[in-house]
């Protein structure tokens, strides 16, 4: 590959990285359980207090992204080779590519190729990495 072809690869993986795999899958996502945390569990609940300390700032952090990152004439509109069509990309990938059955295990492990089912195995499936995480499906 020479450097007119290796360029604008690197440069839609590091979009694709930036716009779906962190700001979408990362930030937007956590948002919900954020809100919901805080709406419906006291601050003495169990639950609260283990995930306390990792959502605290989340939403903080969101707004000033959105603020200083991916609003428009922002850094990611600026500087990404999708430009002001970068909002509406990662609308669209949210749409297409997210769906919450798909984020937990088993299922997870199926949609990425991970797993096949097997009824013969103890959880019903035969994971593609079995040798290196035999107990997974444990948890």
């Amino acid at each position: 590959m020479d450097g007119k072809t290796l360029v604008p690869l690197i440069m839609i993986y590091a979009g694709y990285h930036e716009l779906i795999s962190h700001w979408l899958r990362t930030h937007c996502v956590v948002e919900p359980f954020v809100i919901a945390t805080n709406r419906q569990l006291s601050t003495m609940h169990p639950i609260y207090k283990l995930l306390h300390p990792h959502l605290r700032y989340t939403l903080q952090i969101n707004a000033l992204g959105r603020e200083i990152l991916i609003s428009s004439y922002g850094v990611i509109e600026s500087t990404f080779f999708t430009k002001k069509y970068s909002m509406e990309l990662s609308s669209v990938a949210y749409d297409k590519l997210w769906q919450f059955d798909l984020q937990g295990l088993p299922n997870d492990l199926l949609h990425r190729g991970m797993a096949v089912e097997d009824p013969s195995a103890q959880h019903g499936l035969k994971l593609a990495i079995e040798v290196y995480l035999p107990n997974i499906l444990l948890v």
